[in-house]
């Protein structure tokens, strides 16, 4: 009887084979990762932008290559000690943007970027997140939707509005302006901005809630010095943030915030014709963030005539050594902060020390984060500060 099965193969041969085809699979898959490799190289040369990363602690951007898209934010961001300064030198000494060293910004949003309309100057890490042209920027009437809510405490027919005239032709609110009856900002004793939190609060949108955008500040505070300062000769131009901004404070909220306070002082020595207007700058959380760090700015530059600069219930998080610029340029400092709970006023006692504690913080003790009694405070604090 014929066997019906094949004869055993010996066992080093069936070694051998299994060997080759091990080797065969591992060199096919060693190739299809390679194919997939280059691929992913050239979509991402064409898809991925430079990655912008925020440092908490300053409106500076730093920029990443793309070949660092993956690694964390604490390995792309050097120390604050070490970029800021470096960075600062750079901005001061270029004019204008060189043709060869323009590289787009984007915003800080964690891993992923989106597109900017200006571009960074002379290829320096300064976030440039809108290119703020003074030609863009025009006074004019409220829009008819804006300032209609029934609720609105204020008195609307105070505030002319300021404008940015957009390339695409659209037309955005970035302030309200509140002069004395009759007079243009030239006439005025001097102008106090206003600086928003990060988006929520009461706004024209929203005058008693949290969904204004933070126009008015805690309590109505901006809508209240609007209201009584021009009856001492003095000006308050309100920040209204256009829609979709600030964005989150730590992911480049503060910095774009700052931007736009600056774009104001810009706009306002433009109206009164002179640096040497007077400016006082008040902050509501984020907004104190910001009043510090543009308020120190100004001085820096000799911008403006800084009188004063004052905070409420503020973010830690400013600018290396903007406190005490302020205060080295003997320029009024108001640190106010609410104690409740777990809140005890540290972000503004931590500012303070920060100036070799030569600021003391005004502490409110059972007040939440609108810190209701701010207003008095300011409105016997801000008109002496024009005296001069």
């Amino acid at each position: 009887m014929q066997k019906s099965l094949q004869e055993p193969r010996p066992k080093a041969q069936i070694q051998s084979r299994a060997r080759s085809q091990v080797s065969a699979g591992s060199q096919r898959r060693t190739l299809s990762k390679r194919r997939l490799s280059s691929q992913s190289k050239v979509a991402a040369s064409h898809l991925e932008p430079s990655v912008f990363w925020m440092n908490s602690s300053s409106p500076t951007a730093v920029h990443t290559p793309k070949a660092s898209h993956t690694r964390t934010a604490k390995q792309q961001t050097p120390s604050t000690s070490e970029s800021k300064p470096k960075l600062q030198t750079q901005t001061s000494t270029c004019a204008a943007p060189a043709a060869s060293c323009r590289s787009k910004s984007h915003p800080a949003r964690r891993s992923v970027s989106r597109a900017r309309t200006s571009q960074s100057k002379c290829g320096t890490a300064a976030i440039d997140f809108f290119r703020w042209d003074m030609v863009r920027l025009v006074l004019g009437p409220p829009p008819a939707t804006l300032l209609n809510h029934p609720d609105d405490p204020n008195d609307t027919q105070i505030f002319q509005c300021l404008y940015r005239c957009r390339q695409d032709g659209k037309n955005e609110v970035i302030g309200l302006l509140a002069t004395p009856p009759g007079l243009t900002l030239a006439s005025c004793r001097g102008l106090v901005i206003t600086c928003p939190g990060a988006g929520g609060g009461p706004g024209p949108t929203d005058p008693c809630g949290g969904g204004g955008g933070g126009t008015y500040g805690g309590y109505n505070v901006f809508g209240n010095l609007a209201s009584e300062l021009p009856k001492h000769g003095i000006a308050v131009l309100l920040m209204h943030y256009p829609a979709d901004e600030p964005g989150r404070p730590l992911e480049g909220g503060i910095a774009k915030t700052s931007e736009h306070a600056t774009a104001l002082l810009d706009w306002a020595i433009s109206q009164y014709g002179s640096p040497q207007i007077p400016v006082a700058l008040v902050g509501w959380s984020m907004g104190g963030a910001v009043a510090i760090n543009a308020g120190a700015s100004a001085v820096r530059s000799c911008k403006v005539s800084m009188r004063g600069v004052a905070t409420i219930a503020s973010m830690k998080e400013v600018a290396e050594g903007a406190p005490k610029a302020l205060v080295d340029a003997q320029v009024p400092l108001l640190l106010m902060h609410n104690v409740a709970g777990r809140c005890t006023g540290a972000n503004s006692i931590k500012i303070a020390q920060s100036t070799g504690r030569r600021v003391e913080p005004l502490l409110f003790p059972g007040e939440d984060h609108g810190v209701k009694s701010a207003f008095c405070q300011l409105l016997s604090w801000l008109p002496p500060l024009f005296n001069s």
